[in-house]
């Protein structure tokens, strides 16, 4: 529970609320019930790759804003998604276990605020799938906005960067390597964390143990049973715990969807 400090002014609290920003929004996320929500999300005409794709490039830029790097995961997390009940055929009622299928809980209690606010400072998580409703909801009611060519330069600059790794680099050291370069504008070291886990998850970063997230959904059960040898940090989840410098990034991918 978020303690509303006495400084802040009646006027300050409307006007967060109005944008959305409601102190202590609990929401209890129920699967089935989320699971047909993010359906019908889906069929929103503001809600394309095309726009996912564009904010995330924009916020590599100066001027951009760090809220443009979750929906471009939330997306294709959606995208994969289909009808089905919630499936744990170990502990099928108890709520602290995922489905086997999408990896949501049967029942689970979150701040809609928190959630919200931690994708407008620039965080990018994959696997954390109930934020998904409240990042889309919000995001569509933006306006789709001008690809902003700097982001494009940026991102190659990046990519190439990225390109350079000597053959045993993991994707701890790489993080690291990033960090020191100051290559990446405007982030603290759990949104770089972020921004590498999304060109694994599109399928520039390469790995040899699991589909990008781009090209088919790994269902949770598979995705549990899926072992990196050697792999780093815990923080560091598939796929882009199992890029290796070795296997380099994927330039037709990044031609593909980038045109760069």
């Amino acid at each position: 529970m978020y303690t509303i400090p006495e400084e802040i002014q009646k006027q300050e609290l409307e006007y967060l609320e109005q944008e959305g920003f409601i102190p202590n929004n609990f929401e209890t996320f129920k699967h089935d019930d989320l699971i047909s929500r993010l359906i019908v999300l889906r069929a929103n005409k503001n809600l394309t790759f095309e726009s996912v794709r564009t904010w995330f490039i924009n916020s590599l830029t100066d001027e951009g804003e760090l809220r443009g790097r979750q929906p471009i995961l939330s997306y294709l997390y959606l995208l994969h998604l289909e009808k089905h009940e919630f499936i744990n055929p170990e502990i099928h009622k108890n709520s602290s276990y995922v489905c086997d299928v999408c990896g949501l809980q049967q029942s689970e209690v979150y701040d809609r605020t928190q959630l919200l606010i931690w994708t407008y400072e620039g965080n990018a998580e994959n696997r954390l799938w109930v934020g998904t409703i409240v990042d889309l909801e919000d995001f569509v009611k933006h306006p789709h906005p001008e690809v902003n060519k700097d982001g494009l330069i940026k991102l190659k600059k990046i990519v190439d960067f990225i390109s350079e790794a000597e053959p045993n680099e993991t994707p701890s050291k790489l993080l690291k390597r990033i960090i020191k370069s100051k290559i990446l504008p405007k982030a603290k070291a759990c949104h770089q964390h972020g921004f590498l886990q999304i060109l694994a998850e599109l399928g520039i970063l390469k790995n040899e143990s699991i589909p990008p997230i781009y090209d088919s959904y790994t269902n949770q059960k598979d995705y549990f049973k899926t072992k990196v040898k050697g792999s780093s940090r815990s923080d560091i989840i598939l796929p882009l715990a199992a890029w290796r410098g070795h296997l380099g990034v994927d330039y037709d991918r990044l031609k593909e969807l980038f045109d760069i």
